[in-house]
């Protein structure tokens, strides 16, 4: 975004926060080094009278500030300038918990870093340089001032990955890679592990139109070889697959390159959660998603998921069928769940699954 820092955010602006207060930066384009990132919380100043922004600035100079914005004035409440806001200069992505007083922001280097609002002289905690191999710009945090703090990370490569943010020892620990897209990821969701469960549940969309559905325990201590006893595991399934850190080409068990067009590669064992993605069309291939709308739900027969397609299709989805015994490996279609009548790409959907779609 080309605002100054300093301008007063405009009505409707930015990502408002949710009742758990995170907003959300989108990136700003790599091209120009002027521009910056913004994100307020509007909800707080309902009650307080306060309302809080976060600036990640890249140029003229570096810079990140966070502001108290008032009806009347705003002020500077606190920056950080110089070699510790220059780790962020080229942020891609960034998260806040305002709650909390706490940031994520993704960075160029390729990194993830961890900040405390109240004392920006630098990041508080850093993933480990040999854990993220590729930039991204898909950025999910929860529960940061919480219990069980997590953050998930979108690559370029279409790899995720999972870190506990607790931020112990200035390190976000590694919990998880999940592998499935071939693609840069631009937009992930997850519902972490509660009190008494490990369970994560989740979904993710590429840029090359696939959508993924994930479920699986969360075992940080055991990395990428982490599967759920029980869970099946077919030998192959739609679009799913490892990047080779050489050729960046999705491999098959065999060690060999699979073709894009191709569309079925099997995966090699120990590579951590497998996902499911949508059925195969009649015709062959696959639906060209472009936004994803998604819940977790108590039932796997409930919808939980609703897609727009660029064909301008929307589609309503369970984990799966009402009745089956086995676990599917793509989604299930809804009863009367493919929707049409759009002429053009579905690029935006909202749905409320608890009262129905």
């Amino acid at each position: 975004m080309v605002d100054a820092p300093l301008s007063p955010l405009p009505a409707g602006a930015g990502a408002t926060a949710s009742d758990r207060k995170v907003s959300h930066l989108q990136p700003a384009a790599p091209s120009s080094p002027s521009q910056s990132m913004w994100s307020h919380n509007a909800s707080s100043a309902e009650i307080s009278g306060r309302c809080w922004a976060l600036v990640v600035q890249a140029g003229p100079a570096a810079e990140i500030s966070l502001w108290d914005l008032g009806r009347q004035r705003h002020r500077c409440f606190s920056v950080a300038t110089a070699a510790e806001a220059r780790r962020a200069t080229w942020a891609t992505a960034a998260v806040v918990d305002f709650a909390a007083m706490k940031a994520v922001i993704a960075t160029r280097e390729p990194c993830v870093e961890l900040w405390d609002l109240r004392m920006l002289a630098g990041p508080i905690a850093t993933t480990d340089p040999r854990d993220i191999s590729a930039t991204g710009s898909c950025l999910q945090a929860a529960g940061l001032g919480g219990e069980r703090p997590r953050v998930a990370f979108g690559s370029r490569r279409g790899t995720i990955h999972l870190f506990d943010a607790s931020g112990e020892g200035g390190v976000l620990k590694k919990g998880h890679v999940l592998y499935g897209h071939q693609e840069e990821v631009l937009w992930a969701q997850f519902n972490w592990e509660s009190q008494g469960s490990r369970r994560v549940t989740g979904a993710s969309l590429a840029s090359d139109d696939q959508a993924h559905f994930w479920g699986f325990n969360w075992h940080p201590g055991r990395g990428e070889e982490s599967m759920e006893a029980g869970e099946s595991s077919p030998s192959a399934s739609p679009r799913m697959g490892h990047l080779d850190s050489e050729s960046m080409e999705p491999m098959s068990a065999r060690g060999t390159a699979a073709t894009r067009s191709s569309g079925i590669f099997t995966r090699s064992v120990g590579q951590g959660p497998r996902p499911r993605g949508l059925p195969e069309l009649r015709g062959g291939g696959y639906e060209p998603i472009r936004t994803v709308a998604w819940s977790q739900r108590e039932s796997d027969d409930q919808p939980c998921a609703a897609t727009g397609s660029r064909d301008g299709v929307v589609g309503i989805w369970l984990n799966q069928g009402r009745g089956s015994k086995h676990r599917q490996t793509s989604m299930v279609l809804a009863e009367n769940g493919r929707l049409s009548g759009h002429t053009d790409q579905v690029c935006a959907i909202s749905a409320d699954f608890d009262v129905g779609v």
